[in-house]
Formats: structure tokens, sequence, C-alpha cells
């Protein structure tokens, strides 16, 4: 182990030759970036500088659009032609980060000689950013150098650093809303401006959906609230929110998206699905709160009361469930910790919470507990150690735990203490998960692939992890605090 910061050696590369994503309304965004479709024709790459990668490096990919199945980048060298790997971009989404770990060797002939990204499906195109001026340039394709031992101070001091940047830019849904909820946890209000003023120049809501369809000033569905919490009194897009609330809720007191799934297709059905009562319940407390819309208390809580009804059974909390139906993707880690967060920061935000909730929060809180790994960590799903760790399910567990145990949520003084010495022994997990420059790796895909990607093992690199991380970080420290 070390005790100084790391400086990590980033070389920079810039295409050469490749396909520009066309400049249709469609393929607006990013902004401030240029997108590079990877299919019909190769990128070629080369580095804009030389440098030595002793011991070795990784090259990284950022993500320009929503990948909806299997699909990879091969990467070769454009001299000899030689292929170093794939990068496998399974499911990722806009924004999201990529790598391919290359040996010294590697690391040296791709300065050298620069690269060809290439399709390994030429049918199914990859797009790639290129970030503009006022973007992170680590947004880019770069090669780092590979991550040497560090001690604990400077991992976090990385990871504190990437966060409050534009690197951890994620779509305009839930994604984007975990990381803004951390930049506000840990007190990164001056990042939080920018991330929230990236979708809201002049304070107009402009974005790409889930289809990679332009939106303008409207919200795609109920998984696109979550940013309304962090908009300040007065901004120009609350009335946005208000305006679709209004719309949505149902005569039974529920948003839902009904009749459409999660990116608004239509389907023959309604599900509910436990994210409500972090991304709807939350951010109806805010504006109840901030915004003088005392009718949203009541909603908030009828949004949690629903998802206890439907998807939580004695402590166990499912993914989803048709109206109706069974519930679905049970003891899934993301699963709880959205129950265990949307409740804790709802009832933060009140100031209280009902007694029949607080009820339901407390013995799922405890089999959370329960279950914890013996590195801190929770499973996929937390009954099957067999599924391995997943960074994000545990951060938002965690940040719910510390949340729930110093907010009362936890009456009995027994399961208090120990959710929140859970919550205190999660950190030092993630630790192993920290890239040299400061990203999470460790992290359940998102869900697109269903169970089978959850149970696969396949992990990645996800900045909404890290804003469950920094969540988790700030409750277990002013958890601390307030034990004093």
């Amino acid at each position: 182990m070390i005790n100084s910061p790391v400086l990590m050696q980033r070389v920079l590369f810039s295409p050469l030759k490749g396909r520009l994503a066309r400049a249709t309304p469609e393929r607006a965004l990013p902004r401030l970036a240029r997108v590079w479709d990877i299919g019909a024709e190769d990128l070629v790459l080369v580095a804009e500088r030389t440098s030595q990668f002793e011991g070795g490096a990784e090259l990284r990919v950022t993500l320009g659009g929503e990948v909806p199945d299997v699909r990879a980048i091969r990467v070769a060298l454009a001299g000899s032609g030689r292929v170093l790997g794939e990068i496998d971009v399974r499911y990722g989404c806009t924004y999201q980060p990529f790598g391919l770990a290359l040996t010294e060797t590697d690391a040296q002939a791709a300065v050298a000689e620069g690269l060809y990204l290439s399709a390994t499906d030429a049918t199914r195109a990859v797009a790639v950013l290129e970030p503009g001026a006022e973007l992170d340039e680590a947004l880019g394709v770069h090669l780092i150098s590979a991550r040497v031992a560090m001690n604990t101070e400077d991992a976090w001091r990385a990871f504190a650093a990437t966060l409050a940047s534009t690197r951890t830019l994620q779509p305009f849904n839930w994604i984007e809303g975990c990381v803004m909820d951390g930049l506000r946890a840990c007190g990164a209000e001056a990042a939080l401006t920018e991330h929230v003023e990236y979708f809201f120049p002049g304070g107009r809501l402009n974005y790409t959906g889930p289809r990679g369809e332009p939106r303008r000033d409207e919200i795609f569905g109920i998984e696109a609230l979550l940013p309304f919490a962090f908009l300040t009194q007065g901004h120009p897009g609350i009335q946005i929110m208000a305006t679709y609330v209004a719309a949505k809720t149902g005569a039974d007191g529920l948003l839902l998206d009904r009749g459409e799934d999660a990116e608004g297709r239509p389907r023959a059905f309604t599900e509910i699905t436990i994210e409500g009562c972090y991304t709807l319940s939350y951010p109806l407390a805010v504006g109840c709160r901030r915004d003088g819309r005392e009718a949203w208390r009541e909603l908030a809580w009828a949004q949690i009361e629903a998802r206890c009804e439907h998807l939580v059974r004695d402590g166990v909390v499912a993914q989803r469930a048709r109206l109706g139906g069974e519930p679905e993707q049970a003891d899934w880690a993301r699963a709880c910790g959205w129950f265990l967060i949307g409740v804790a920061r709802t009832a933060e935000t009140f100031g209280e919470c009902p007694p029949r909730i607080v009820a339901v929060f407390a013995a799922v809180a405890r089999r959370a507990v329960e279950r914890q790994r013996p590195d801190g960590l929770w499973s996929v799903y937390l009954n099957e150690p067999e599924t391995g760790s997943d960074t994000s399910g545990s951060a938002a567990i965690a940040a719910g735990l510390a949340l729930g145990a110093r907010l009362g949520l936890i009456v009995e003084p027994a399961d208090r203490k120990n959710a929140a010495e859970a919550a205190r022994r999660a950190l030092p997990g993630f630790v192993p998960h920290l890239t040299g420059d400061g990203l999470l790796g460790g992290v359940a895909q998102l869900n697109r692939g269903g169970e089978a990607l959850q149970r696969g093992g396949f992990r990645v690199m996800a900045p909404f992890a890290m804003g469950l991380l920094a969540s988790a970080r700030a409750a277990v420290q002013a958890g601390e605090e307030a034990a004093r």
C-alpha cells in the first residue's frame, strides 16, 4: 500500500476516420459531444501523445447510445490489425463507461499504431462518445494506466473527485437521479447544479429518451421523476412534473405507467415496480415541501403503501408485479435497496413516517442485515450468495439502513444498532471495486436482460451506483456524528 495520491496516466485517442451519427433531432443529444456509430464502418483512432504504460493499461470507451441487447466492440491495432480483445457492452446505456484490460506491450502498441474499433456484428452498431469542450475529456476513448495499490483514503478521494464531474452524467431518468442524490448527499452542490443545467439548458428540459427519441419539456414515464427532486425552488422545470403527476395519477391514487413498459412501449398489462418508493415518493415529498403542494403528501405515502401491499412479504422485497398478480424477482438486492432508500428519503423529507410503513421498513432492514456477506456487501439476490456481490444494490441497501437507523425508522434499539453497524461495515467492501481514477465497478448491469443477466455474473462500471454509494457514505457519516 502507498501513502500518497496515485497519479494515473491517461492518453486520449482522437478519431481519424469513422461514421458520425447523423445530426438529426433524434441524435441531438448527448449535447456538447459527437457520437460515432461503430457498425458498417470501423472507427479509426490515433493517440494524441506518446506515453509509457508500465504494468499495463485499460482502454476505456463511453457509450453514446442505448444498447438494448447483447453487443460487443472488437479492438484491434490499426497498424498490424492484430486483435487485442472485445469490449462487452451488453445492455449498456448512454454515458456508461466500459473497459478492456491491456498488457503493457499491447498498450504501448496501441499508442504507437492507433486502434480500430469495430462492431462484432456489423448489423447492430454501437455508438461511442467524443466529448466536446464543456464535458470531461475522459468521456472519450482513452487509455488509463493499470491501477496500482492505493490506500483507502486515496481511493475515496479519487471517487469523490470523479463523482463531482461530468463523467458521471447518466440518462435522464432514475439513473441520473441516483447521481444527483449522491451529489446532494455529499454536499457537491456545484456539480449538482452542473448536472441539472446539462439537462435543463436555459431552464428547459432537453434530453434523449430511453429509445433514443428526443424529449423536450415532457416526461417519458414514471422512472424519469427522480431528478425533479433536485431542482431548486422556482425552477421552471417543476411545472413539468406537476403537469405529469396530475395527468398520470389514477382514480386509485397510484402513479403508474398504465399499459406501457418502463421505456414507454405499449403492453397489455400494467405493472407496479418497487423503484417507485424512491423514484416517485421521494420527488413527490420534495415537491410537497419545496413547492407547497400539500396534496402530494398523501400521494407520496400512497405510492409506498401500495408497494408494501403488492411487493413486500415478510421482509422479502420483489422488484415488480402485475396489478393483481404475484410478485416477481424477489430478493433482488437493488429492489431491497430501492425500498429502503426510498422510504428513508421520503421520511427524511417529511420528518415523519406512517407506523405501518415503519413496521415494514424494520422487517426489510432486519432481513437485509441478516444476509450481509462477509465482505460487507450484499449478493445480487440476497438469499443466494452464489450470485455474487453487487455494488449498486449494496450501496442502496447501506444508504437505506444508515438513514433508517438515524431517522428512527427502526424502532427496536438492537435492530437499529445492527442496521447502523451493517451500513458502516459495508463501506470497506466497496474499496476493491473502485478504479484508480475513481469509478465504481462490480455493478450488476441494468435489468434489461432480466433475471438470467442478473444471475449470470456480468459486472460493469456504472455512475448511477456511484451516486448510491455517495449517499451511503454520507448517511453513515451523519449517523456516526449523531451518535457522538
